[in-house]
């Protein structure tokens, strides 16, 4: 995009990623409301309920110029999703963690059709060109056949942010890998082996990396076409191996840490006996020893000098 081009944004999704990815937009140097107007897409009850809560949220959309669209993103067919799509320039697609089986396809067909200029699909986290489809049991291969669709037109740009695990959620305690005990005592489990690698980024940072990609037109070269590496963006808060996790829990909370590992052989096993278990076959993934971490350095925040949260300083800041 020029700078002189208005440019359209629809966000899709206000969860966590959703809406850190609206405030950096809307907090940004590079954001004007005359040039970038941005749109969210919610379903219609949200705009007319009398919820003093719910009410509250949408007036703070409204105060950051940020205009409520209704639309059943899930409902809603290809064919009326591209319709609604076609309204915009760029389309940020930051909701697909819960989303049903086959929307992150039917979302991207629609853009497609819509033949909007840029779309960013939902593709924050893992390498999924290193994992492929049938990691995990199949875990990633909607991302990966909507990985595939991308990259076999040329009419609509792209790009994807692959950031790791988002370290919030690596603190998860359903995620079971840093848990409290009690008693001064903190349990964390190794995923496959103490030396494997594990990368991660906080939602402020992966906002804040796509709001850059989206805003700023010197970074043409990440998006589809644009000369450069193109997609998909490597960045990293921080790539730590599980012993170094267990030593910044340790540091940074002065508790006891008990540490335990859980192998390869027995993360499958796990996942035999409860084969449709979700986060057993994510388990599984960031056990396996690929395709979820990578070094810090060379990465697109690295070479741009851009400072990042590492797992230490969230940790810091979260207090826990």
């Amino acid at each position: 995009m020029s700078q002189t081009t208005q440019d359209r944004i629809l966000v899709l999704g206000a969860g966590e990623l959703g809406d850190a990815i609206l405030d950096a937009l809307t907090s940004s140097p590079l954001y004007s409301p005359l040039r970038h107007p941005i749109s969210l897409l919610v379903r219609p009850e949200t705009i007319t309920n009398t919820d003093a809560a719910k009410h509250a949220r949408v007036r703070a959309y409204e105060a950051k110029n940020i205009k409520l669209v209704g639309g059943d993103l899930f409902g809603a067919s290809e064919t009326d999703l591209a319709g609604t799509l076609s309204r915009y320039t760029t389309v940020i697609h930051a909701n697909g963690m819960t989303a049903p089986p086959g929307t992150q396809l039917k979302i991207c067909r629609a853009a497609l059709a819509a033949q909007v200029a840029r779309y960013v699909p939902w593709q924050f986290g893992v390498d999924y060109d290193v994992l492929g489809p049938l990691a995990g049991g199949g875990l990633f291969a909607e991302a990966c056949k909507v990985r595939s669709v991308l990259r076999a037109q040329d009419a609509v740009r792209w790009t994807v942010v692959s950031c790791g695990i988002f370290t919030s959620f690596l603190f998860e305690e359903s995620w079971g890998v840093v848990v409290p005990q009690g008693g001064g005592v903190v349990k964390v489990t190794a995923l496959g082996g103490w030396e494997d690698g594990i990368t991660a980024t906080t939602t402020e940072d992966i906002a804040r990396v796509t709001a850059r990609l989206v805003l700023n037109a010197e970074e043409d070269g990440v998006w589809s076409g644009g000369g450069g590496a193109g997609p998909p963006v490597y960045i990293a808060g921080d790539t730590l191996t599980y012993a170094d996790l267990a030593d910044v829990v340790g540091r940074v909370t002065g508790k006891e840490v008990v540490r335990e590992c859980v192998g390869r052989d027995d993360l499958r096993k796990t996942l035999e006996q409860d084969p449709d278990n979700k986060l057993f076959k994510y388990r599984v993934v960031f056990g396996g020893g690929s395709g979820v971490s990578w070094p810090k350095e060379g990465t697109w925040n690295d070479s741009q000098g851009l400072e990042m949260e590492t797992i230490e300083g969230w940790l810091r800041r979260s207090k826990q």
